[in-house]
C-alpha cells in the first residue's frame, strides 16, 4: 500500500521505508502499477493477436510435411515449440495464458460502476471464459471412433493413436441397423452417407439416424458421421464427450451483452452532448 497512508516511524531512514530491508513502499507501488499497466496494455493485446496470426501461418506451412494432427499438437497445444525444427516460438497454450492475463488485468484496471464500465467488464470477463473453455476442453474432452458393420453392437469407443490407443466405455450400447452411402450421378464421389443406429441402455432403446453434418446426442456423447469403409458396408462414427461445450454458448451472448452496453453508453453520451450544444446556442 502507499507510504502516504502509513505514519512515519522516526527510527526509519526516511518516510516510506519498510524497515525490513526491502524497497520503499512507494517504489513497490510504482513497480506494481507498471506491471499492471503492461499486462492491461492494448498494445500487448494487439501484439498477441498479430503473433497468433503468425503462429497459424507457420503451422499451416508445416502441416504439408508433418500433418494436421502433429501441427495442432506442436503449435497450438504446447507452451513452446520449434518451428521447422529451428525457430523457437511460444505455443498456443502460452499465447492463451498471456491473453487471459491481459484481459483480466484490463478488467481490474478499467472497472467502473458506469454503464460503459459494466459493458467493458462484461465483454472482457466473458472473453476470459471463452479462452478458458478452450483450455478446459483440451483436458476434459474425450474423442474416439466406432467402426461398425450392419447388425454389430458396441459399448465402447477406440480413442487415441499409436501405442496410446485405448478402449473407453460409453455407458450404453450402440447397434448399427443400416448404413446408407450415396454418390453423385456418374461418379464414385460420395454425396451423402448416414447410419441408422439404435442406442440401448437399461432395457430401453432409442432409434435415430446420424447423417453428414447432422450429429446426434445421447448419454452425454455427441455422435458424428465420419466416413465409411469396405465399399459402404462399414460405418465409421466419431463419438465426442465435452463437459464444457456449453461454455461458449454462455460466453458469446455475454460478450454481445457487454458490447451492447458499450454501444448504449456511447449513444447516450452523444445525445447528451447534442443537448448541451443546443442549450449553449
Amino acid at each position: 500500500y502507499s507510504s502516504r497512508s502509513r505514519p512515519h516511524d522516526p527510527m526509519l531512514p526516511f518516510p516510506g521505508w519498510s524497515g525490513r530491508g526491502v524497497r520503499p513502499f512507494f517504489i513497490q507501488d510504482l513497480l506494481m502499477k507498471k506491471i499492471l499497466q503492461w499486462m492491461a496494455s492494448p498494445r500487448l493485446a494487439c501484439a498477441l493477436m498479430a503473433y497468433a496470426v503468425l503462429l497459424i501461418f507457420l503451422g499451416t506451412l508445416e502441416a504439408r510435411s508433418i500433418g494436421v494432427s502433429a501441427v495442432q499438437a506442436r503449435y497450438f497445444e504446447s507452451w513452446g515449440c520449434l518451428s521447422f525444427g529451428m525457430i523457437p516460438l511460444i505455443g498456443g497454450a502460452g499465447v492463451g495464458a498471456l491473453a487471459v492475463l491481459n484481459i483480466s488485468a484490463s478488467v481490474f484496471r478499467r472497472a467502473r460502476f458506469t454503464l460503459r464500465g459494466v459493458g467493458v467488464s462484461l465483454t472482457h470477463a466473458f472473453l476470459v471464459v471463452l479462452i478458458l473453455a478452450g483450455a478446459l476442453q483440451y483436458f476434459l474432452r474425450t474423442e474416439g471412433i466406432l467402426v461398425l458393420d450392419a447388425g454389430e453392437v458396441s459399448h465402447e469407443i477406440l480413442a487415441g493413436g499409436g501405442n496410446g490407443r485405448k478402449n473407453i466405455p460409453l455407458g450404453f450400447s450402440v447397434k448399427l441397423k443400416k448404413f446408407d452411402a450415396r454418390t453423385w450421378t456418374g461418379s464414385d464421389i460420395p454425396s451423402s452417407f448416414s447410419s441408422e443406429v439404435c442406442f440401448m441402455r437399461g432395457g430401453e432403446s432409442t432409434e435415430t439416424v446420424i447423417r453428414m453434418n447432422a450429429p446426434v446426442s445421447f448419454g452425454g456423447w455427441i455422435f458424428y458421421q465420419n466416413s465409411y469403409a469396405n465399399g459402404g458396408r462399414t460405418s465409421v462414427i466419431t463419438a465426442v464427450r465435452n463437459p464444457v461445450r456449453f461454455f461458449p454458448w454462455i460466453s458469446v451472448p455475454g460478450v454481445f451483452a457487454g458490447m451492447l452496453l458499450i454501444f448504449l453508453s456511447t449513444l447516450r453520451a452523444r445525445k447528451k452532448h447534442a443537448v448541451d450544444r443546443k442549450s449553449v446556442v
